[in-house]
């Protein structure tokens, strides 16, 4: 919970992200038809009443916009499984799916479980509640959440690449000025 001590600016960021994380890019215009339109999906104006009185945590927020129809028609409906499970873990757990076996165990939850309890595995995970708690609205962790041998493999591999860079762009520059001073001497 944002608790008493959060001002109304504070809420109002916190909000801002969170559509923003939870949205994507549809996030201004969920965010403009909370209670404005009659179409507008109560959900989600109920969430966000509930978040500034604090009665429901930041995590408990990001749950209700996930279970709206709001998100089910903007983001579930308009993808394929695949890409939807793929959304909900770049969005909900800050990364992009670990591997096949993970989209395979997410696939199966979606058509045994439903789409709650697909939305559910994610927020009631405790890689989610490790990362992120009750009070952080989630956000892209890429590499950190890899584990310290896999990230140092990784900052190896990158530091290697840009060496290889660097190593290939002096050889390309010098083999260029050794062409003008041949063409120079001749």
């Amino acid at each position: 919970r944002l608790g008493n001590a959060a001002g109304e600016l504070e809420v109002d960021r916190v909000l801002a992200t969170a559509y923003a994380q939870v949205f994507g890019d549809a996030a201004v215009l969920v965010r403009a038809n909370v209670g404005a339109a009659e179409d507008a999906d109560a959900a989600v104006s109920n969430a966000e009443e509930m978040l500034r009185e604090g009665m429901i945590s930041v995590r408990g927020f990001i749950s209700m916009l996930c279970r709206s129809e709001t998100f089910r028609r903007m983001v579930y409906l308009e993808n394929s499984p695949h890409s939807f499970i793929d959304t909900m873990c770049r969005r909900l757990l800050g990364r992009a799916p670990l591997n096949q076996e993970e989209v395979a165990r997410h696939l199966l939850i979606l058509s045994e479980e439903g789409f709650e309890a697909e939305v559910d595995s994610y927020i009631e995970s405790q890689e989610y509640i490790d990362a992120f708690g009750e009070d952080t609205v989630p956000f892209t962790k890429f590499p950190s959440y890899l584990d310290d041998d896999v990230e140092s493999t990784w900052l190896a591999g990158a530091s290697e690449f840009l060496s290889h860079i660097r190593t290939t762009s002096i050889l390309q520059s010098s083999s260029s000025n050794s062409k003008c001073v041949t063409s120079l001497g001749s």
